[in-house]
């Protein structure tokens, strides 16, 4: 007759094996890895420099490169993405969290990838406890960008730019004396002055502006700066703030 199992039997070969070594075995079996189930927002470290988090039930790995690592803190595991590169994973449960990789640079969550930003604004990057924001409100032409609807300042004031295929674009030159600036969110684009065929929004059709040479009072027609008027007589086109029109040049 075979031997029945009894309650508490170990196979043989772990019988063998002091008792420390089968509870560290044991131990091991249940430690949770990529790809176990979990709960969303759980976390754990699995190392020094790498963490796990819940994506859609189940347990990916992300890096943890910044200085901070991955380490137990106050409200649990705690991952420091500040160094984390382009490219990077991320779960897709995270979107959006960030941090500053420095004063200039934000690193945050974008659909599953970590996604380096530059932040050209005058506030630059700014930690909030654990997210960070990152003032975008400037860029230069050529500068990537991730979300369709950002715009921002040209760096240097001179232009109005937009996301178009993956960077940051020319839109609409900002001639006037103040230029492209941001008030809080709002970017304003002083278009007081213009040259002849530049770009102007839809919202101007039918306003005026002077010409950048000042002989002429332009106009925004079907999505271009037209002649309107021209200044003769000696005059010059003077934009005093909403105010457009030809003035002698003692008058101004």
């Amino acid at each position: 007759m075979r031997p029945q199992r009894l309650p508490g039997y170990l196979p043989r070969a772990l019988a063998r094996l002091p008792v420390i070594a089968v509870v560290g075995l044991l131990v091991a079996a249940c430690k949770p890895g990529a790809g176990s189930s979990c709960d969303r927002g759980d976390g754990r470290c699995l190392d020094a420099q790498r963490m796990l988090k819940c994506q859609g039930g189940r347990l990916v790995e992300m890096p943890c490169k910044g200085k901070g690592g991955c380490a137990l803190g106050p409200k649990g595991p705690d991952c420091d993405l500040s160094g984390n590169a382009d490219g990077d994973p991320c779960s897709t449960d995270d979107e959006g969290i960030a941090a500053c990789a420095d004063d200039k640079t934000l690193v945050a969550c974008r659909s599953g990838k970590f996604v380096r930003a530059a932040c050209k604004g005058p506030d630059g990057c700014v930690q909030q406890g654990a997210n960070a924001v990152c003032d975008a409100t400037r860029a230069d032409v050529g500068d990537a960008c991730k979300d369709p609807s950002h715009k921002a300042c040209a760096a240097d004031g001179s232009a109005f730019l937009a996301c178009s295929e993956g960077k940051l674009a020319r839109v609409f030159d900002c001639r006037g004396k103040n230029g492209c600036k941001a008030t809080g969110s709002k970017l304003d684009c002083d278009m007081t002055v213009a040259r002849i065929d530049d770009p102007c929004p839809k919202e101007m059709e039918g306003r005026p502006a002077c010409s950048d040479d000042g002989a002429h009072i332009l106009e925004c027609q079907r999505g271009v700066f037209a002649i309107e008027t021209p200044c003769t007589g000696g005059k010059r086109c003077s934009a005093d703030g909403a105010a457009i029109r030809c003035d002698q040049p003692s008058a101004r």
